[in-house]
């Protein structure tokens, strides 16, 4: 079943870690709907857990142990409220998360964004056309919060 996989997947070129990487997210994926399977569907499941073992728990959260971590945005609300338009545009245009698991993201940056903008929701309003194109998670901050 591994080489077969390794000719469909990436014609011979896929390092067999990769290819056992994809199976087992395939066999994850059909675990999470075993329920509602075809029976071509149940078939491949089961080919997939007599090769690779049984799929983990989907409702186990292998973040449990750090649900209480903050995701802080990086810059206070306060901060981002007393910036120009045209400086928050382009600092939220060019600011990008460090990858970390537990660092700051846009999507916490944007939590911050929505707070400073409901502080001066009538200016912003005014300036909305400067924050055309920035990433959309701050577009919805910021219009959610007007």
């Amino acid at each position: 079943m591994r080489d077969a996989a390794v000719s469909i997947i990436a014609g011979g070129q896929a390092d067999a870690r990769e290819v056992v990487a994809v199976l087992e997210a395939q066999r994850d994926r059909l675990a999470a709907a075993q329920a509602v399977l075809t029976p071509e569907r149940q078939a491949q499941y089961r080919a997939r857990t007599a090769e690779y073992g049984q799929a983990p728990d989907p409702a186990a959260s292998p973040l449990a142990g750090i649900r209480s971590v903050s995701f802080a945005s990086l810059v206070p609300a306060g901060q981002l409220a007393a910036l120009s338009a045209g400086e928050l545009a382009s600092f939220l245009q060019t600011w990008e998360p460090d990858g970390s698991l537990i660092g700051p993201t846009r999507s916490s940056l944007a939590s911050a964004l929505g707070d400073a903008v409901r502080q001066d929701a009538a200016r912003r309003s005014a300036e909305a056309d400067v924050f055309i194109g920035l990433p959309a998670v701050y577009v919805a901050a910021i219009f959610g919060s007007l």
